[in-house]
């Protein structure tokens, strides 16, 4: 297993299959190691692989945060967006301090509409990870959504503060400024996207 998560890091994800594979040859009933296929699976666009993947890894440990929210991302991609916020809201239920899903969780309840509860899961993940420009950018576009324009404003320019080249950050700003006539902030932010 550890050997698939190194090749993995480094992109080689057939490669890591194999090792996750080879690690479920000697123990079938490893959770993690199913997790970290769907994971690969995931990354490979192999979302039917992969939820057969996390489902396993859920039936071995149904305590698992990490395979319900692989198992919500894969579902999101398949179209399932009503399975995914259910097995994101699942994975916080567990472990409510688990930021991916929470991350995963806002945005779905963005796509969805839902953006009071999305701005709060998005707003915890930001306290608990400052450093995260998409997840700045994430908060920005629900925050921008929910008619919020200053909130959106800040949270744009706190992702291009943390990742100057954010295109999708200062296109966001862009437009913004120019729907409030502030057509030179506009121009030096399309500028920079």
């Amino acid at each position: 297993n550890n050997l698939g998560m190194a090749l993995y890091e480094k992109g080689l994800l057939q490669a890591a299959a194999e090792q996750f594979r080879t690690a479920l040859d000697i123990r079938p009933d490893y959770a993690l190691a199913h997790t970290n296929l769907g994971v690969t699976f995931s990354a490979q666009g192999k979302y039917a692989e992969a939820m057969a993947e996390f489902r396993r890894a859920i039936e071995i440990d149904p305590a698992e945060p990490a395979a319900l929210n692989g198992l919500g991302a894969a579902l999101e991609k398949s179209g399932d967006l009503d399975g995914a916020i259910v097995s994101y809201r699942t994975a916080l239920d567990l472990n409510p301090d688990y930021t991916d899903a929470a991350y995963n969780l806002g945005n779905a309840l963005r796509v969805k509409g839902e953006t009071d509860e999305a701005i709060k899961h998005l707003e915890f993940v930001v306290r608990n990870r400052p450093k995260d420009a998409g997840a700045w950018f994430s908060l920005a576009v629900a925050r921008e959504t929910h008619g919020d324009l200053d909130k959106a404003i800040e949270g744009f320019l706190k992702a291009v503060e943390i990742e100057p080249k954010y295109f999708e950050a200062h296109n966001h700003l862009g437009v913004l400024y120019q729907r409030n006539g502030h057509l030179r902030d506009a121009v030096e932010q399309y500028t920079q996207a």
